[in-house]
């Protein structure tokens, strides 16, 4: 009986290591943009998520600050916009935000597995050196993405 509880005890571990979690690793970038003459400052960060050179999701927040609510209010329109129309023609986008304090927090994130890449990829042909022969995103191409627009990669 001790050992049929061991075998079972065993075999639970076993089966519940084996169905954990894909392990994925992450990097950071982020993008500073001071606009204060025209009444706002923004702080963008990536956390972008990967396995073996291929890109999984990227998490993107922006804070914006400004003491002109109409400014917050813009962006805030804009990004959601934005997200939604990317999500309503490619999927995987999901977008939220709070404006609180003079601050737009926006998140947005991407989980291209869930976005057609194969039609993104058509419609956005600036991108194809940033992408496989599979068209997903590299690690290495999304980071240069994102130094391409003065982000600075972790």
């Amino acid at each position: 009986m001790k050992y049929i509880r061991l075998f079972i005890v065993v075999i639970v571990c076993l089966l519940l290591i084996g169905c954990s979690k894909e392990k994925t690793l992450s990097k950071k970038c982020e993008l500073i943009s001071d606009q204060s003459a025209n009444g706002y400052k923004s702080t963008t960060t990536y956390v972008i998520y990967y396995k073996d050179d291929v890109v999984s999701t990227v998490e993107q927040t922006e804070e914006i600050v400004s003491n002109k609510k109409n400014i917050l209010e813009f962006f805030n329109k804009q990004y959601e916009k934005q997200y939604n129309d990317y999500s309503d023609t490619y999927g995987g986008y999901t977008y939220s935000s709070e404006i609180k304090n003079n601050k737009l927090i926006s998140k947005v994130v991407i989980d291209y597995k869930k976005v057609d890449m194969k039609k993104f990829v058509k419609d956005n042909k600036g991108v194809t050196e940033y992408v496989n022969k599979d068209n997903n995103y590299t690690l290495d191409g999304i980071i240069k993405m994102y130094k391409n627009i003065g982000a600075t990669c972790k």
